[in-house]
């Protein structure tokens, strides 16, 4: 009777953790979640890891130094285009270019799960030169993420601030545009 209770409980456990979703059914769900604006989590994801290779692939540039002016700038010569100077995108462009600023190609992006509970889970998602981690939630009828929570460090554990991360993804946005 013992060896019968304990092979039905066996199959029953099997039964049980193959019903369960795997790791990667769970992030391929997770990342078509979207947010209040209809952005899903891969596309927030993706646009932290654009802004942080930037800034990495940058760094020779003494781009920490002048982030801010540098966006400041960006933000005049949309003005000046809306008010009629067709000129200043492609100048500012140029600018750009001069100051030997670059726009990064990302090549490898991988999602794992770092973490597991019943209620949460810590994702990592790496690229390149960058490795990014938050936590998701999951109640019975909503799948959570807090983007203030999320984490963002080069390879060498290095962490990038939210701030540099905001103003990097404005840059990496305007010459995304300029060069369609």
């Amino acid at each position: 009777m013992k060896k019968h209770f304990f092979i039905l409980f066996s199959l029953f456990s099997i039964f049980l953790t193959s019903c369960r979703e795997s790791d990667k059914e769970y992030i391929e769900r997770i990342k078509k979640v979207t947010d209040k604006n209809g952005e899903t989590l891969e596309q927030i994801i993706d646009n932290y890891l654009i802004s942080a290779e930037f800034l990495h692939m940058n760094r020779d540039a003494d781009l920490d130094e002048y982030l801010t002016s540098l966006s400041n700038e960006i933000e005049v010569a949309k003005i000046e285009e809306k008010y009629g100077d067709k000129e200043a995108m492609i100048k500012m462009a140029q600018i750009l270019k001069q100051r030997g600023i670059n726009y990064p190609e990302i090549e490898n992006i991988t999602w794992k799960i770092l973490f597991k509970s019943n209620i949460t889970k810590v994702i990592e998602v790496s690229s390149d030169n960058i490795i990014l981690k938050f936590p998701v939630y999951e109640t019975s009828n909503n799948t959570i993420f807090n983007l203030a929570s999320v984490e963002v460090y080069t390879h060498y554990y290095h962490k990038l601030n939210s701030r540099q991360l905001d103003v990097a993804y404005e840059i990496v946005h305007f010459i995304g545009i300029q060069s369609l």
